[in-house]
């Protein structure tokens, strides 16, 4: 979809997807765009339990809630790729064949198993459930946005320390969360329980 900068594939689960962030900038004095990658996925059972807490307004941008999204530029899978490029505003083509090659390379080589793993929901949960109380996360860098799809994979994976896991991310929604949003993150996970038991 060209005006998501985005490729979608669906999948029996949801969808994947591979998409760049662009910005203006200068590299050794020539202007130009970065070009930085992301790939993501989505599971629908745990984007539909999700979306009720109404953090997305409208049914057309729901439909696009990753349930994970990592940036390989900020999360490199491999120190050995490049996730970044430039192209100056009057590249040509031999330029921006290049470019498109080193997608491509980075699609099958890094992208391809990211996408293998993370089609199942219990290494989502699992991944997603680590270090809970950390600011950034390489599969959701938004502690409040990673708490509910935490909590939602946990249950549709059936983890069985579910409960821990839980009463650990009640404590981080009242002890790591910035304080002016902790009552509504403590109120929306409770109403998240109360979706995915309604689910059961």
């Amino acid at each position: 979809m060209a005006k998501r900068n985005s490729f979608f594939r669906k999948e029996e689960y949801g969808y994947s997807e591979f998409l760049w962030a662009s910005h203006r900038d200068i590299c050794r004095d020539v202007e130009g765009m970065r070009y930085l990658l992301i790939i993501g996925m989505r599971h629908n059972n745990v984007e539909n339990a999700v979306n009720r807490l109404g953090l997305i307004y409208g049914a057309e941008d729901q439909k696009f809630s990753p349930t994970i999204s990592r940036s390989l530029d900020l999360f490199p899978i491999s120190n050995t790729s490049t996730y970044s490029f430039f192209l100056k505003s009057s590249a040509p083509d031999s330029d921006v064949d290049e470019v498109a090659a080193s997608i491509a390379a980075s699609i099958q080589v890094d992208a391809m198993p990211f996408y293998a793993r993370y089609s199942s929901l219990i290494p989502c949960a699992i991944d997603l459930n680590s270090s809970p109380a950390s600011k950034t996360h390489p599969l959701n860098n938004n502690l409040e946005q990673r708490m509910y799809r935490a909590v939602a994979c946990a249950h549709f994976a059936k983890l069985p320390n579910f409960v821990s896991l839980l009463n650990e991310w009640r404590v981080v929604s009242q002890e790591h969360l910035p304080p002016n949003i902790r009552e509504k993150a403590k109120v929306r996970l409770e109403n998240l329980v109360a979706v995915l038991e309604a689910e059961a």
